[in-house]
């Protein structure tokens, strides 16, 4: 029977269906309330949609050495060794395996598998870059004391929360390093056994078949070259912006009103640096590298804004605005791993509910 798979809603859909039944239903009020506006109020809160344009960033990988990562312990290239639980007596386990790479020893009675440790890029070249469509969530505060006649002096408190994400596809040529482990076979019966099993076998924890040691016997470093790596590297924030400013506010009509105003502005971006790579070994095998690391950076900047308001109902507007908010940029890095998020030039857009009261 075809099992069906429902995909989880981005955070980006769940805002927007949101804000959405919002709009419709002052819409809906503003039909038997489209003459009424209350032109005292002094005060104002909004909340909308938040779209930012212009953010960029530079995502790089310098050539050098970079250690495998994501590897469980106990998984190489071509097998894997784990302890048994169930069989605790001189190390021996069942839950072991092989691919093509491992050799076994028949003479010395020993099976070597190989881990390759790090990958070391003698040239990178970056390909394509993909950016997401920033989407997130508006809100602002704000409050006129000062009125002349149809023209309001107070300030604006706003917080913006905006997810950022950034990928960049890289390709990779180099070499590899690794340790190569040898596992005795070992029965210790006195007496070699008849077989050993082939390539492809995959034991489980406590089974009956074939046991090794668990323990490695010798180590033996190696050393590849012709190595290619294809992956995708990822930035993957959030930005949490705050504005504070002085704010004029305009009575166009009974039913337009113009706010604008400038003032600082901070940002504090968090989040990963994400990195998936796949390694291919000069015989053609494959070894999958990827983890992330934590990013965060504060910021200051500055804001100019401009916001028009429709009065849709007694105390009930909708909104839509714009601001141009310069907050530089952020720039992060670990282990030749590099990203530049430049929000410089970022302008938001932002739709929504406004109530004044």
């Amino acid at each position: 029977m075809e099992t069906r798979r429902f995909n989880k809603p981005s955070f980006s859909r769940l805002v927007g269906c949101s804000w959405l039944a919002g709009i419709c239903g002052l819409a809906g009020l503003a039909l038997p309330a489209r003459a009424q506006y209350d032109p005292d109020w002094a005060r104002n809160f909004r909340v909308g949609i938040l779209a930012g344009f212009n953010i960029k960033a530079d995502i790089k990988v310098k050539t050098g050495a970079f250690d495998i990562a994501g590897r469980k312990a106990g998984v190489y290239d071509d097998g894997y060794v784990h302890d048994d639980p169930v069989n605790t007596v001189d190390d021996f386990t069942s839950n072991w395996g092989r691919e093509v790479g491992s050799i076994y020893n028949e003479s010395a009675q020993t099976l070597t598998l190989h881990r390759t440790t790090s990958f070391t890029a003698t040239e990178v070249v970056s390909g394509k870059q993909d950016d997401s469509f920033p989407v997130g969530f508006d809100m602002e505060y704000g409050g006129y004391p000062w009125r002349w006649d149809r023209m309001r002096l107070g300030f604006n408190l706003g917080f913006g929360f905006l997810p950022l994400n950034f990928s960049q596809k890289v390709s990779m040529s180099g070499n590899i390093d690794g340790v190569a482990d040898a596992f005795s076979t070992d029965q210790e019966t006195g007496e070699i056994p008849p077989f050993f099993p082939g390539i492809g076998h995959h034991g489980l924890p406590g089974g009956n078949g074939w046991h090794i040691h668990s323990d490695i016997d010798s180590s033996t470093p190696f050393s590849e070259g012709d190595a290619t790596a294809l992956g995708t590297e990822t930035l993957d924030v959030t930005l949490f912006a705050f504005r504070v400013g002085p704010s004029l506010f305009f009575d166009l009509s009974d039913r337009f009103g113009l706010a604008i105003g400038a003032g600082p502005a901070f940002g504090f971006v968090t989040g990963d640096y994400k990195f998936d790579e796949t390694i291919t070994r000069e015989d053609d095998r494959t070894i999958r590298s990827h983890g992330r690391f934590g990013v965060s950076d504060f910021l200051i900047g500055g804001y100019v804004n401009a916001t028009l308001t429709y009065h849709a109902t007694l105390n009930g507007d909708f909104y839509i605005g714009a601001q141009y908010m310069p907050l530089g940029s952020a720039n992060f890095g670990k282990g030749g791993r590099t990203a530049k998020l430049d929000l410089s030039g970022a302008i938001l857009l932002s739709a929504g509910i406004n109530w004044p009261f």
